[in-house]
Order: structure tokens, then C-alpha cells, then sequence
């Protein structure tokens, strides 16, 4: 009987790289965390919708404004950068402000790049279960194939 080499090559590239994309979709959850973390939360009112469109993709997309106060001032009109189907003129939303630019304004639909980044994480965790599964395979069926010679 002759030893195994053991996991495989591919298994053990495969695992590697499914590593790297959860780490960075950790990187991203993380930056997006942090880039938040500073903002404070404010109820807003959508005040005007806007339809675009763009022709160099033939899409028209709608742009959604609001109002809300921050310390006793009132800001009118501020773009959000997020759209949700509910949204209506005259829905009270929940926002997010800098503290420091309180006209900066995000709201919690923006946050498609924290959706990337547990998808990653998740797409990760099946590869790198893949991978081992596939590794563990291959690994036995050398062994019994080592084991007939």
C-alpha cells in the first residue's frame, strides 16, 4: 500500500480563493461600518420625485428629495441616494446624517455594497465548503486507487 498525497491542488486553490472573497466581504462590511458610523439618524419627509431619464442606457430612473430638521434647521430638498417601490411624496423615512454636513444624507437603501459584501461572504462559504468537499473526494479516491495497486 502506497501513501496518498493527500488533498488535492485544485481542492486547496479553490479553498484559497473562496478565503479571499469572504475576507473581502468582511473588508467591505467593515469599511461600510465605518464609513457609517459617524452618521446620526433623522426622520425625513420625501418632498419631490423626480423622473431622469438617461439615453445612453434608455433608462429613465426616479430621484427622490427630502426635508428634514437637524437641530432646529431645516433643510429642503436634499437628494437621497437611495429609491425603494414604497417610496411616495409625502412618506415619512428614516434617514441617516453627517454630523458634520448634515446635508449629507444616506438612507438605508444605499447600502447595495453591504448587500455585496454578505453576499461574498455567503458565495465564500459555499466555495470554500466546495472545496473541501471536493478535496476530502478526490483525496479518498486516490487513496483506493493507491490501495489496488
Amino acid at each position: 500500500m502506497k501513501s496518498s498525497s493527500g488533498f488535492s491542488f485544485k481542492a486547496a486553490i479553490i479553498i484559497a480563493a473562496s478565503m479571499s472573497v469572504v475576507l473581502a466581504g468582511v473588508s467591505i462590511s467593515l469599511a461600510v461600518s465605518e464609513a457609517l458610523s459617524g452618521y446620526k439618524s433623522a426622520t425625513a419627509t420625501i418632498t419631490k420625485e423626480d423622473k431622469v431619464y438617461d439615453p445612453s442606457l434608455e433608462t429613465t430612473t426616479k430621484e427622490y428629495y427630502v426635508t428634514y430638521t437637524v437641530d432646529g434647521v431645516e433643510y429642503h430638498d436634499v437628494a437621497i441616494d437611495g429609491a425603494d417601490p414604497d417610496y411616495q411624496v409625502g412618506k415619512q423615512i428614516p434617514i441617516r446624517y453627517s454630523p458634520g454636513d448634515p446635508s449629507s444624507v444616506r438612507t438605508r437603501e444605499h447600502s447595495y455594497i453591504y448587500y455585496l459584501s454578505i453576499g461574498s461572504i455567503i458565495s465564500g462559504v459555499a466555495a470554500i465548503t466546495f472545496g473541501t468537499i471536493y478535496g476530502i473526494r478526490l483525496s479518498r479516491k486516490n487513496i483506493r486507487v493507491l490501495d489496488e495497486e
